[in-house]
C-alpha cells in the first residue's frame, strides 16, 4: 500500500505506520495450516512456513470535521483492517 499512497495525503511515515500495526489495541487474527496450541504465543513455537494469512483488526476514533471545527464536537467510531 505505500507506494500507491506515496504522493497523496495517506501518505503515512514508516515508523508511524508500524505503531499503528502494533498499538496495543490491535487484534490479529491468524489462519496456518496447523492448529495452534495455547502456548502459540511463544514466537519459538511457531513455523512461519505453516502461515496462511493474517488480518488485523483495532477499533478506534477519529475526529470528524464538526469534531475539528468545536471543542463539543463528535468523533466518529471507526474499525481499521
Amino acid at each position: 500500500m505505500g507506494k500507491l499512497a506515496t504522493g497523496t495525503s495517506l501518505a503515512t511515515p514508516k515508523d508511524e505506520k508500524l505503531e499503528e500495526l502494533f498499538d496495543p489495541a490491535t487484534r490479529f487474527i491468524i489462519y496456518t495450516s496447523v492448529p495452534l496450541e495455547s502456548s502459540a504465543a511463544d514466537s519459538q513455537s511457531f513455523e512461519k512456513e505453516n502461515l496462511l494469512g493474517f488480518a488485523s483488526i483495532r477499533f478506534d476514533t477519529e475526529d470528524t470535521l464538526d469534531s475539528q471545527e468545536y471543542e463539543d464536537g463528535a468523533r466518529a467510531t471507526v474499525v481499521y483492517m
